[in-house]
C-alpha cells in the first residue's frame, strides 16, 4: 500500500494542502480524495462488515490507480469546500472504511482511555405528558404517542392508560397565548405538554394527523380539544421536526372549504403553516432557526398575534420561506433568511452532522443529548468541525471522533472538560 495511505502522512499532506505548499501531485491527490468523499458522504453509520470491506477495497483500488498519476486539479463539490484537515478525516468518519480504522487507531493510542473515568450512554426514548398538574412518564420502550379524539395510545397502538385518557379529557383555565375558540365557543380545554428531558427524544401524532418529533430538552404544548379548534396552534420550546397535515374547514356563509392554518409559537417567533415539512430549533438563549424542507411557511418575529373576529382567517406580515431556505431570528427580533443548513434535520435520523461548525455549537448539541455539562477551564477553543457522529454512540466514541480538532476532552461524571 502506498505510503500516503498511513494516517500521519495523510494528515501531513492535508496540512500542506491547506497552507498552499502542496506539490501539484499532492494537490491533485487531495482533490480526488475529497471527490471520493463526495461520492460516499451519504453513507449511514454504522456500516455493516460487508460494506466496510467493499469500501476498503474500493478505496485501496482508487489509491493504487490515482496516487502517482498526474491529474488535472479539479474543483471540489460545493458539499466539500475548503474545509481543512478536520473536514477530511471527519468526512471519512461519515461513511468510508477509514471510519472504522480511525477509531481503532484512537483506541490503541497509549493512555487514550485515561480521560474516560465514567463513560456516558447516549440518549433514548424519554418523555413525560403533563396536564393540569398531573404527569405521566411515558414508556422508554416506545418511540411516540398518538392522540385520538378521546384516547391516547403509543404509536404501535398500545393504549397508554386510563390516567392518560383522563389527561386528554381534563379541563383547566390555561390557554396558549393566541388561541381562539371554535365555533361553539369552547374554552374549557386543557393544555397538554409533551416534554423530553436532556438525553431524551419522542414523537407525537396530533389529532389532525400532524406528526411532530421532539429533540432532547424540548416540549410541545397543545390543546386537548385541538381537533375542534379552527386554528391549530401549538407552542414549541427546544427543537421539533414537523410534518403538518392539510386540513380544511367546512363550507360556511357561502364560502367553500378553506385550508386551516397551523401555527407554531416559540419565544420570539410565530410560524404559520398550511401543510409542509419543516424544523424549528428554539432553545432558550439561542437564535431561533426555522428550516423549510417542503411547502411554505410565514415566519413572524414577534409572538403576540392580533385577534380576529373571523376565526378561520389569520393575516401575517411575516417573511415567507421557500423550500431549502432557513430563517434565523435573533434577540433583536431581526429575521435573516438564507440557504437551509442540510444538517439541520440529521438528529431526526439519529445522527449529528456538522459543516464547519464551531466547537461551542458542537458541544451544545452533545451536552443536550448526553445530558452533561461542558466545562472550558481556559476558555472556549476557536476550533471548527465538519463530519458526522452516530447518536447511538457513547460519549467517549463521539469525543474520539472530535479529537481530530486540536482539543482535549476529559469525562468526569456528568461533565466533559474541554481544553487545548
Amino acid at each position: 500500500m502506498n505510503r500516503y495511505t498511513t494516517r500521519p502522512d495523510l494528515l501531513k499532506m492535508m496540512q500542506k494542502y491547506e497552507e498552499g505548499t502542496a506539490t501539484a501531485a499532492e494537490t491533485a491527490f487531495i482533490d480526488r480524495y475529497y471527490a471520493f468523499f463526495d461520492q460516499h458522504h451519504k453513507q449511514d453509520l454504522p456500516l455493516d462488515p460487508a460494506t466496510q470491506e467493499s469500501m476498503q477495497q474500493e478505496m485501496e483500488t482508487w489509491l493504487a490507480n490515482y496516487i502517482n498519476q498526474p491529474k488535472p486539479v479539479s474543483k471540489r463539490s460545493k458539499l466539500w469546500p475548503r474545509i481543512g484537515i478536520a473536514a477530511a478525516v471527519a468526512g471519512i468518519a461519515m461513511g468510508t472504511w477509514f471510519y472504522t480504522n480511525e477509531l481503532a487507531w484512537l483506541r490503541k493510542a497509549p493512555g487514550n482511555d485515561q480521560w474516560v473515568k465514567n463513560d456516558i450512554a447516549p440518549g433514548g426514548n424519554h418523555a413525560t405528558l403533563t396536564s393540569n398538574g398531573n404527569t405521566i412518564n411515558l414508556s422508554e420502550a416506545k418511540t411516540g404517542i398518538d392522540v385520538k379524539a378521546s384516547t391516547l395510545s403509543y404509536n404501535d397502538g398500545t393504549v397508554i392508560s386510563s390516567a392518560a385518557r383522563d389527561l386528554l379529557n381534563s379541563t383547566d383555565k390555561r390557554s396558549l397565548p393566541n388561541s381562539r375558540d371554535d365555533a361553539r365557543g369552547r374554552d374549557d380545554a386543557s393544555v397538554l405538554t409533551l416534554a423530553t428531558p436532556k438525553g431524551g427524544t419522542y414523537s407525537i401524532i396530533l389529532q389532525d394527523g400532524t406528526k411532530v418529533w421532539l429533540n432532547a430538552d424540548s416540549k410541545l404544548e397543545f390543546f386537548s380539544n385541538y381537533r375542534n379548534k379552527l386554528q391549530r396552534i401549538v407552542k414549541l420550546t427546544g427543537e421539533g421536526y414537523f410534518e403538518v397535515a392539510r386540513v380544511f374547514s367546512p363550507a360556511r356563509n357561502g364560502k367553500g372549504p378553506q385550508r386551516l392554518p397551523f401555527i407554531v409559537e416559540s419565544n420570539g417567533q410565530v410560524v404559520e403553516v398550511l401543510g409542509t415539512h419543516f424544523n424549528i430549533s428554539a432553545y432558550k438563549g439561542e437564535p431561533i432557526r426555522t428550516t423549510l424542507l417542503e411547502g411554505s411557511v410565514a415566519v413572524t418575529s414577534t409572538t403576540p398575534l392580533p385577534k380576529t373576529s373571523d376565526t378561520r382567517a389569520i393575516t401575517y406580515s411575516g417573511t415567507v420561506l421557500k423550500p431549502n431556505q432557513q430563517a434565523v431570528v435573533t434577540g433583536n427580533e431581526k429575521i435573516t433568511v438564507g440557504e437551509a443548513d442540510p444538517n439541520a434535520t440529521a438528529w431526526k435520523s439519529g445522527k449529528f452532522r456538522f459543516n464547519n461548525t464551531s466547537l461551542e455549537e458542537v458541544m451544545k448539541q452533545l451536552a443536550r443529548w448526553y445530558d452533561v455539562e461542558v466545562i472550558y477551564p481556559n476558555g472556549i477553543p476557536d476550533e471548527r468541525f465538519t463530519g458526522g457522529i452516530n447518536r447511538n454512540s457513547k460519549a467517549s466514541e463521539a469525543l474520539r471522533i472530535l479529537q481530530i480538532m486540536k482539543v482535549k476532552f476529559k469525562i468526569e461524571g456528568k461533565q466533559i472538560i474541554v481544553s487545548k
